[in-house]
């Protein structure tokens, strides 16, 4: 069942390192690939503007991952309110706000879990995870995943994007770049 997503990112920075301030973010859009909202560190729950009602809420933002526990970020996302809010498309994103590179880390990880219930309070529950990517290499924002929340489908992305403020990197700051790779990667896999 595919109703209920928890969309985690877990990161650590090595011993003794400087703060690392990872993000993870969802971008939402509709049919037609205009962005219709965001659930980022500086927006953490979204509702359509027809009901209180929140299709997603993120678990808070966290600006450094202390060695050895590290720390998670998670975004949980309800299928059924999001697609009566307009939303077609999701696309998950990770991003280094600020700090080194994916490659500098102890670890890093993200992925997706589908739930029966996302209130539930474990931020991890290995039997429910369906998805988990290690973050690799020298970028600063990657994407895993797409949802089609529509036609219940996923589609594995992958891909790291340049970043083109090493300092500030979000949502706001990579938005068109995610709309114009992401909406052509769907139309090739029809």
């Amino acid at each position: 069942n595919n109703d209920k997503m928890r969309l985690f990112l877990h990161w650590c920075q090595k011993d003794g390192e400087e703060d690392v301030d990872l993000d993870l973010s969802v971008a939402f859009f509709n049919t037609n690939w205009k962005m219709v909202n965001g659930c980022t560190y500086y927006q953490l729950q979204c509702s359509s503007h027809h009901s209180a009602m929140y299709y997603t809420r993120h678990s808070g933002d966290f600006r450094a991952a202390p060695y050895p526990r590290g720390a998670t970020e998670y975004v949980d996302i309800d299928r059924d309110r999001a697609i009566k809010a307009g939303i077609r498309y999701a696309v998950m994103l990770v991003q280094v706000y600020a700090g080194v590179d994916f490659d500098n880390l102890e670890r890093a990880y993200t992925g997706i879990m589908y739930r029966n219930e996302t209130h539930q309070t474990a931020y991890f529950d290995p039997q429910t995870v369906r998805f988990k990517y290690a973050l690799e290499g020298s970028a600063r924002a990657y994407i895993p995943i797409l949802f089609d929340l529509i036609e219940n489908t996923t589609l594995e992305v992958q891909c790291y994007l340049p970043s083109k403020n090493a300092t500030i990197n979000n949502l706001n700051s990579n938005e068109k770049c995610i709309k114009d790779m992401v909406s052509a990667l769907t139309s090739f896999y029809r």
